[in-house]
């Protein structure tokens, strides 16, 4: 084979695997992209975009301490406290209002509902006053975990207790501060299911008298709720 056949051959080789690889991107790109339209890219879902979001709950308040009415100020001898229906619970329905602040931020209005019965105790006198407790008021919730799975968050806030007695007697307006977590389970895009725990703390002062020396302590009310969440 002359020199000439042996570089003529050699250019034909080359034509042939160019040729080859070509043909093989051709059909490598044609692939990909008839891939890339029938499969859309997979990737964590934001359940939380920014705008209003309105959810509602149910649950149960557990009042985890009862209120020491500190009459022994004014004699040694002398009890008193309000007492709640303690780990029986109450039942407790919510309404929340809410806007995203991009998907780990969200701020909420809040409003509350617990009908429950509670106790005057004083020695061995005691009367019993149905009421509704109204909790309102607004609260923080900060996202901690990726998108598109379970997502706990951490909540706080504050607002006011009202009290509609149900049996008679005074109503009473007394602050309300609450702070918690839960985890956010989502639905869909825009759904998603909360489990939430809270503790609120509500001071009841409206008993004190400095001038009689009474002090009253802070109650804390368990709330455990389960509930859905809806981008508007």
């Amino acid at each position: 084979m002359t020199t000439r056949n042996r570089i003529r051959d050699r250019r034909r080789g080359l034509s042939s695997v160019v040729l080859h690889s070509a043909t093989v991107r051709r059909v490598t790109v044609l692939v990909s992209a008839l891939l890339l339209g029938i499969v859309p890219p997979v990737r964590g879902q934001d359940v939380t975009p920014g705008g209003f979001r309105g959810g509602i709950s149910a649950g149960n308040a557990f009042f985890l301490s009862d209120v020491d009415l500190n009459l022994d100020q004014i004699a040694p001898s002398l009890q008193g406290y309000r007492e709640h229906s303690g780990f029986d619970g109450s039942p407790t329905v919510g309404l929340d209002i809410g806007y995203g602040l991009g998907s780990r931020l969200e701020l909420h209005a809040f409003g509350r509902l617990v009908p429950t019965t509670f106790r005057i105790q004083v020695d061995n006198l005691s009367v019993n006053l149905d009421e509704t407790l109204y909790w309102l008021g607004a609260e923080g919730l900060l996202f901690l975990g990726p998108p598109g799975g379970a997502d706990p968050f951490i909540v706080a806030g504050g607002g006011i207790s009202a009290e509609d007695r149900l049996s008679g007697g005074d109503n009473y307006l007394d602050p309300l501060f609450e702070g918690g977590g839960g985890v956010r389970f989502p639905l869909s895009d825009r759904l998603d299911l909360r489990v939430t725990a809270r503790d609120y703390v509500i001071p009841f002062n409206r008993y004190e008298d400095p001038a009689l020396g009474i002090e009253t302590s802070w109650q804390h009310v368990l709330g455990l709720t389960i509930g859905t969440t809806y981008g508007l």
